[in-house]
């Protein structure tokens, strides 16, 4: 029987979740037409557990990611993101 993992085991992992960038770090933003949208892009999802739209890399003070919105990260591909520019920002 394999050996099941400990209360403490969990609390140490949950400890070293990775931080998040915060909405202004990657200027989160409605879209406004500009042809990007959140829910294309690899790091959207929705959060089964809490039915929450989620982004990996960023985290909004209320945590939804609304299905319209952008940042500076999209991508479709984690290779090629067209709304940052050579300097790091739009």
């Amino acid at each position: 029987m394999a050996k099941l993992a400990t209360l403490e085991q969990y609390q140490a992992i949950m400890s070293d979740r990775p931080t998040k960038f915060a909405p202004e770090d990657v200027d989160f933003k409605e879209d406004a037409g500009e042809g990007y949208p959140c829910a294309s892009c690899i790091h959207w999802y929705i959060g089964p557990a809490m039915e929450h739209n989620v982004c990996e890399l960023m985290r909004p003070p209320d945590e939804q990611v609304p299905a319209l919105y952008t940042c500076q990260f999209w991508t479709m591909n984690g290779t090629k993101f067209p709304k940052l520019t050579k300097g790091g920002t739009q």
